[in-house]
């Protein structure tokens, strides 16, 4: 078995690094799900800001809340695979997840402001 070829699977690291690179990864994936819905919760909220105008038309409110509703739903999906991710982090991974977390937040807050109005 040993006088085959070497394997890249067959690797030894340290299970520090191991760790890390585990996060970099989640934090890539999480990133970049955040950015989505970000950039669809953006859109959304200019498109609804742009045709309810000065918020008195019933129908155009409803019509915007039935635009943000789907946004919201991409939000809260991402939040909760942002919770999953950071789950264990430290070091510099952990910072950066706190980073992200109040990017996804701001967005989300933001969204549910427009809502309540």
């Amino acid at each position: 078995p040993w006088d085959g070829t070497v394997r890249p699977t067959l690797v030894v690291i340290a299970k520090s690094q191991q760790a890390n690179a585990l996060f970099e990864t989640k934090l890539r994936e999480t990133q970049q799900s955040v950015t989505e819905a970000e950039a669809l919760a953006t859109s959304s909220l200019e498109q609804v800001r742009a045709a309810v105008g000065d918020y008195t038309n019933p129908e155009s409110l409803l019509a915007g809340e039935q635009v943000l509703v789907p946004a919201s739903t991409t939000l809260a999906t991402a939040l909760k695979k942002f919770m999953d991710s950071q789950r264990g982090s430290t070091g510099e991974a952990a910072k950066q997840f706190a980073q992200l977390g109040t990017q996804l937040r701001a967005a989300q807050n933001a969204l549910q402001g427009e809502i309540a109005k």
